[in-house]
C-alpha cells in the first residue's frame, strides 16, 4: 500500500476490515455485500464524507495515518472488491518443517504477552494487530480461503 500511495505501483492487494459507523449510529451493522466505503465515501456526491459524519477508517489504509494524511488516503484510494467471506489475514504460522517445539515456544510467548498490560496496549492497537488473544487453529480453518480462491480442501 505504501508503494501505491508513493507511485510505485499500480494496485495492492491487502486486509480488508469494514469501517466503524460514525458516532452515534443506531441503524444497521456493515455486512458482506455492503458498500466496501460505507461510512466514509459519499457516492451520491462523489466524495468523502465530511468527518463529523464520516465512519472510522478500518482498513490497511487507517495504518498509513502516521504517515500519509487520512482524507488523501480515502479521496485517492479505495477498495474495490473483496475476495471471498472470512478470510484470515494475520496469523502466526509455521512451515511444516519448522521444529514443532519451537512453535509452541513461540505461541505461548505471545499468548502470555498479549494477556499482560503492556501486551494489550501493543498487540491490540489500531495500528497494528487489534488482537485480543491468539487462538491454536489447525489447518482446516484455510478451508474457507482455499474455496474462495478455487483450491481443493484436502483429505484429512
Amino acid at each position: 500500500m505504501t508503494a501505491l500511495v508513493e507511485g510505485e505501483g499500480d494496485f495492492a492487494t491487502c486486509f480488508f476490515s469494514p469501517p466503524r459507523p460514525p458516532a452515534g449510529w443506531t441503524g444497521a451493522s456493515w455486512t458482506l455485500g455492503d458498500d466496501l466505503e460505507r461510512w466514509l465515501w459519499d457516492p451520491y456526491n462523489n466524495s468523502i464524507y465530511p468527518e463529523a459524519t464520516r465512519g472510522v477508517l478500518k482498513d490497511v489504509r487507517g495504518g498509513l495515518t502516521d504517515l500519509y494524511d487520512l482524507e488523501k488516503l480515502i479521496n485517492e484510494f479505495q477498495v474495490v472488491a473483496l475476495i471471498g467471506g472470512n478470510i484470515p489475514n494475520d496469523g502466526v504460522c509455521f512451515g511444516p518443517d519448522f521444529p514443532t517445539d519451537v512453535a509452541d515456544t513461540i505461541v505461548a510467548a505471545i499468548q502470555t504477552h498479549i494477556a499482560t498490560d503492556a501486551g494489550k496496549a501493543l498487540w491490540n492497537d489500531e495500528k497494528f494487530y487489534e488482537w485480543t488473544e491468539v487462538a491454536v487453529i489447525d489447518d482446516a480453518f484455510y478451508d474457507g480461503l482455499r474455496v474462495a480462491i478455487g483450491m481443493p480442501i484436502p483429505e484429512r
